[in-house]
């Protein structure tokens, strides 16, 4: 069972904003061409991960007063800030290919680019203020995300459907029950889970639609309180769903979950036919689990382990090929009072540490620079 103070640490990153204010920068004349950066400041939290290749990956990051979106072009060494100042605690990011983008802020906007984030567009989601949580394209024209309102004490999950990439959204699903969080398309079908808001006691959500998203219906799951957090599916019958629960697989089109693997799931990587990577709590409070299955989620084996004499959450994955991935999370000094970003690259079969806040302490030395 998860600890309490934990999860509200990994869940701070988003929590409801209702102001924006955002800045558009240009860093680079020629899209495909990303220039180098620098360090990540240390009093940053990251909350959204994803690489492109070997080299161009994208990160965003919550300090004390606002969030910035960072892109990389040496496979994570260093990173240049492509967006700031956005009024936000969580943003949400997805990317096809090296040009175009979304990035999820909490007042029912999303921002895109078709230029690999050298400009962005804005696009209102909902006259009515709702934190959203989730996206994702199946091309660069059709895409879905999640959301939620809350009333009182109850919140209400929405599904919107853009048809032209973004600029509009159309709302196909709500329901009181909960909120979503995350959203997966594939062929016809379309998933989303969730789960509870104010009480991390209420039950998970998973709900799914075989018919492109017109109609949805509640899934089953063997689980009884937790919310789901992440949803990616390897073909039309089978799927992976992760959260406060642990890891969920479905193999008959998301209409039932079976749990796998009990402890806290943070984030999911789906790797050709029946990979999965996944990483969660460890064994203590500042510590990770990064673990791998090669038959779609049955049956697990540890990858990576937070040493016992360091403290450091892993709680992001962003994955090219089976070969090449990152981790990203947050290190800690001896008695967990202050931190960093942290970020690991898997490459050769093995987790290594880049210094990417640019500080040099008893936790960092030994990284790679």
């Amino acid at each position: 069972m998860i600890l309490p103070s934990l999860w509200l640490y990994l869940q701070k990153v988003i929590r409801y904003a209702t102001s924006l204010s955002l800045i558009v920068i240009t860093s680079c004349e020629n899209p495909t061409e990303c220039t180098s950066g620098g360090p990540i400041a240390s009093e940053e939290v990251l909350s959204a991960l994803t690489f492109i290749d070997a080299s161009v990956g994208w990160v965003v990051s919550v300090g004390p007063n606002n969030a910035t979106v960072y892109q990389t072009c040496d496979g994570g060494a260093s990173w240049h800030p492509m967006l700031k100042n956005l009024m936000a605690r969580g943003p949400q990011l997805f990317f096809l290919g090296p040009l175009n983008g979304w990035i999820t802020l909490d007042s029912s906007i999303v921002l895109k680019t078709t230029n690999g984030g050298v400009s962005w567009k804005r696009s209102q989601v909902s006259t009515a203020p709702e934190r959203v949580t989730g996206i994702f394209f199946k091309d660069k024209n059709n895409g879905w995300l999640t959301s939620y309102r809350i009333a009182g004490f109850q919140a209400t999950g929405r599904i919107y459907e853009t048809s032209d990439g973004g600029d509009t959204w159309t709302l196909n699903y709500s329901d009181e029950g909960g909120a979503l969080i995350s959203v997966y398309a594939s062929g016809n079908g379309v998933w989303a889970v969730g789960g509870g808001v104010v009480d991390n006691f209420e039950p998970p959500i998973a709900i799914y639609s075989s018919d492109a998203g017109a109609t949805f219906e509640r899934s089953s799951i063997d689980f009884l309180q937790g919310q789901l957090t992440k949803v990616k599916f390897f073909d039309q019958a089978n799927g992976v769903a992760s959260g406060q629960g642990g890891c969920f697989v479905s193999s008959d089109s998301g209409k039932s979950w079976r749990r796998t693997l009990p402890s806290t799931v943070t984030d999911i990587s789906l790797l050709g036919r029946s990979t999965v990577i996944v990483t969660g709590i460890g064994s203590s409070l500042y510590s990770s689990i990064i673990r791998e299955s090669k038959n779609m989620g049955f049956d697990w084996t540890n990858q990576w382990e937070t040493p016992q004499d360091s403290l450091r959450i892993f709680n992001l994955l962003g994955f090219v090929d089976e070969q090449l991935g990152w981790a990203a999370g947050r290190g800690y000094d001896s008695i967990g009072s202050s931190g960093e970003p942290i970020l690991m690259r898997f490459q050769d079969s093995v987790w290594r540490e880049l210094n990417i806040s640019g500080v040099t302490n008893q936790y960092n030395q030994n990284k790679e620079d």
